[in-house]
């Protein structure tokens, strides 16, 4: 659920991204860099909303603005309230930039057809439960697989920490969208 799409975030961010892996002699195609940007755009949206906070009327349930699905894992993860849910809510999205974040780290830097997202949904949360150290050696001991764990690897495996952030199973302890933007992987430190 992506409640806010309407901000453009400075291209100078994703284009990091774009560039740094051309240096290491990848390449991504223009549907690869507009999942890229598509990306960034949400997470800067999450963290500067145009119209501020959603009230917390719009968010009671039976409204419709918010899944019965959500509804439910919200509940099950132990949010209660109102305002537990919205932040469940939010909480969820991270979750989903996360393996969004995945995918983007993985495949581009594996062989043709060796990863899709269906996949890499399936190794990171039945698989691995979310361990993505053990995700990582599988990784490694996966020739096909190497050059997307030397992506996240860098700067002290910082992409598997934000991953790691992003994925965390306890939705209070995901980062803010703000947070991720300002992690070291994506602000160019790393990339750059």
């Amino acid at each position: 659920m992506l409640w806010f799409c309407h901000y453009l975030i400075a291209p100078k961010i994703w284009f990091n991204i774009v560039q740094s892996t051309a240096c290491l002699g990848f390449t991504f195609d223009s549907f690869t860099i507009e999942c890229i940007f598509l990306w960034f755009k949400c997470l800067r949206t999450f963290s500067y909303p145009k119209h501020g906070f959603l009230r917390v009327s719009y968010l009671e349930e039976g409204r419709g603005l918010l899944s019965e699905g959500l509804w439910r894992r919200a509940t099950a993860a132990g949010a209660f309230s109102t305002m537990e849910k919205r932040a469940f809510g939010i909480a969820d999205d991270i979750y989903e930039a996360g393996l969004l974040f995945a995918y983007l780290a993985f495949v581009p830097f594996c062989e043709a057809g060796i990863m899709d997202s269906l996949s890499l949904q399936r190794l990171l949360e039945s698989t691995f439960r979310l361990d993505l150290e053990a995700t990582r050696e599988y990784c490694l001991a996966d020739d096909r697989l190497e050059e997307a764990v030397k992506f996240l690897d860098l700067d002290d495996r910082a992409g598997w920490q934000l991953l790691q952030a992003m994925l965390n199973p306890d939705f209070k302890k995901r980062p803010t969208a703000e947070a991720v933007l300002n992690h070291p992987f994506m602000t160019g430190t790393v990339v750059l």
